[in-house]
C-alpha cells in the first residue's frame, strides 16, 4: 500500500491551492504554481506559501489518481497567476505573481511533458506588458494571451493599441499598475512575439477572466475585472482576427428557481452537503431568466464543439459563486447561455478546470472556497478565522456523460476493498494492483 502521510501530502498540495494553472496532455492534468493561504486577522500574521515551482502534480484521468512530479532546468520562480498553454507536448508558462520579488512578470518558460525539463524562452522582439491573472489559447501554431494586471507599459507596439487603467490602491511612486488589453501572441516557429491587429471592438481592460477557443476557431473572453466585475462576453474569429460579439444575439435558458444562490449560507461559509465530490448535472425545465452574475477568477472550459461550461467565480459582492452554465455558440450570429441544476453547492473561485473527452467530464482542482480579508472587521475573533478552511478539500467532477467501463470497474473495487484479502488482491496484475492500491489510499 502507498504511504498515508505520502497520500495526506499530496491532496493538501492539490486542493489547497489558489492561483495555480493547468493543462490537459494525453488525458492526464498537469498542475503547477499557485499557493496556499492560512488566514488570520491581522495583515501580518496572514500567511501566503507558495508552492515549490520544481514541483508538478499530475493526475492520471484514466486510472483515476494523482503523483508529485519532480522537475529540473530552468525552473521557473514560484508565481501566481500565470497563464499556462500546452503545445506541442510543452507546457509553456507565462508572467504571473512573482513572491519572492512581490511583482508580475514577463517571462515565458517551457516545461517538456515528456521529459520533465525547463527552458527559459527569450523570444525576439518587445516583450509583452509584465502581468498576471491573464487568459491565453493556441491557434495555428501560435500561443495567444489577453489582457492581465500589471505594470503601465513602457513601449507599445506599432501594429496594435494597448489600454490601460491604473489602479490607485497599487499605485507606486516608480511604475504604475493596472489592468490593460493587450492582445499578443508567442510564434515558436520563429521565435518571437507578435502583436496582431484585430478588427472590431475588443474587450476594455481587465484581469481574472477567462478565455476558451472553440473548435472553428472561434475564442470566447467572459468577466473579469477592471475596478469593477462585468459580465461581458467577447467573441473574436481567429481566421478574420475580427471581434464579432456586437452581431451576436443572446438567449437565456434559466433553472426556474433564479434565486437558488441564496440556499448557500454566507454567514456560515457553508452548504448543506460538503461529502459528494462528484456532480451529476440534471435536466430540468428551465425559464426566461438573466444571464450569469458579474465574476471574475471563474472557470470557462471548451466541453466540445461550440459549448463550454461556466463555473464559479467571485462576484460583485464578494460572495463565492457555485453556479454552473453552458454557453452554446450556434456558430452564426446566436449564443445560448443555459444555467444548469446542481443538488449541492460548491463554491470556488480562483480554481482551475479541464475537460476529459474520453470521460466526458470536467474536473475542478484546487481554488478558494471563501474569500476572507486579513482585515474584514466580520472575522472578530482571530482564533475562527485562525482555523477557517478557505480553501478547497476535495476535487470536483462534472460528469456530462457516464464514467468508461474502467473507471466503473476500479471505483467498485475501491470502494469495497475491506471485503477482499490481501491473497485475491495479489491475484490482479501488477499494474492494476498499484492502480487499486494508489486510489483506494488517496481517496480524492
Amino acid at each position: 500500500m502507498v504511504d498515508a502521510e505520502l497520500t495526506t501530502e499530496i491532496k493538501s498540495k492539490l486542493h489547497e491551492r489558489t492561483g495555480h494553472v493547468s493543462v490537459l496532455y494525453e488525458d492526464s492534468i498537469y498542475v503547477w504554481g499557485g499557493y496556499s493561504e492560512t488566514p488570520w486577522r491581522s495583515r501580518r500574521l496572514h500567511q501566503f506559501r507558495y508552492y515549490s515551482p520544481s514541483e508538478v502534480i499530475r493526475l492520471d484521468s484514466f486510472y483515476g489518481y494523482w503523483e508529485v512530479l519532480t522537475t529540473t532546468g530552468d525552473i521557473p520562480a514560484a508565481a501566481a497567476g500565470s497563464c499556462a498553454l500546452e503545445y506541442n507536448s510543452h507546457m509553456y508558462v507565462f508572467g504571473g505573481f512573482v513572491h519572492s520579488i512581490t511583482h508580475s512578470m514577463n517571462l515565458l518558460y517551457r516545461l517538456n511533458l515528456k521529459t520533465m525539463v525547463w527552458d527559459l524562452i527569450k523570444p525576439m522582439g518587445l516583450s509583452p506588458v509584465p502581468c498576471d491573472k491573464l487568459a491565453g489559447w493556441v491557434y495555428n501554431n501560435n500561443l495567444y494571451f489577453f489582457g492581465g494586471f500589471g505594470y503601465l507599459p513602457e513601449k507599445v507596439p506599432e501594429t496594435t493599441s494597448i489600454h490601460f487603467y491604473r489602479d490607485d490602491s497599487s499605485y507606486d511612486s516608480t511604475r504604475p499598475r493596472g489592468w490593460n488589453n493587450q492582445l499578443f501572441c508567442y510564434n515558436p516557429s520563429t521565435n518571437s512575439w507578435e502583436y496582431p491587429a484585430a478588427l472590431g471592438d475588443g474587450p476594455s481592460p481587465r484581469a481574472g477572466h477567462a478565455a476558451c477557443i472553440d473548435d472553428n476557431g472561434n475564442v470566447f473572453i467572459f468577466g473579469g475585472r477592471c475596478v469593477t466585475r462585468n459580465n461581458e462576453l467577447h467573441i473574436l474569429h481567429m481566421a478574420t482576427m475580427k471581434w464579432i460579439s456586437s452581431n451576436i444575439s443572446v438567449k437565456i435558458n434559466c433553472y426556474s428557481n433564479e434565486n437558488y444562490m441564496e440556499d448557500y449560507d454566507y454567514d456560515n461559509k457553508q452548504s448543506p452537503n460538503v461529502d459528494q465530490p462528484e456532480i451529476r448535472l440534471n435536466s430540468v425545465e428551465y425559464i426566461q431568466g438573466n444571464k450569469p452574475a458579474r465574476r471574475s477568477w471563474h472557470s470557462l472550459t471548451h466541453i466540445g464543439n461550440s459549448r463550454f461550461m461556466l463555473f464559479g467565480g467571485l462576484d460583485e459582492q464578494n460572495n463565492v459563486r457555485y453556479d454552473v452554465w453552458t454557453l452554446a455558440f450556434d456558430g452564426v450570429n446566436t449564443v445560448t447561455w443555459t444555467e444548469l441544476y446542481m443538488t449541492e453547492a460548491w463554491p470556488r473561485f480562483w480554481h482551475k478546470a479541464e475537460y476529459i473527452k474520453s470521460e466526458q467530464e470536467v474536473m475542478v482542482v484546487g481554488g478558494h472556497i471563501i474569500h476572507v480579508s486579513p482585515l474584514n472587521d466580520a472575522f472578530s475573533s482571530p482564533i475562527l478565522i485562525q482555523n477557517l478552511q478557505v480553501q478547497a478539500d476535495s476535487l470536483l467532477c462534472f460528469n456530462f456523460g457516464p464514467k468508461s467501463l474502467v473507471r466503473l470497474c476500479l471505483d467498485t473495487v475501491v470502494e469495497h476493498m475491506h471485503e477482499y484479502s490481501d491473497e485475491e488482491l495479489s491475484r490482479l496484475p501488477a499494474q492494476i494492483a498499484k492502480v487499486i492500491s494508489l486510489k483506494y489510499n488517496q481517496n480524492f
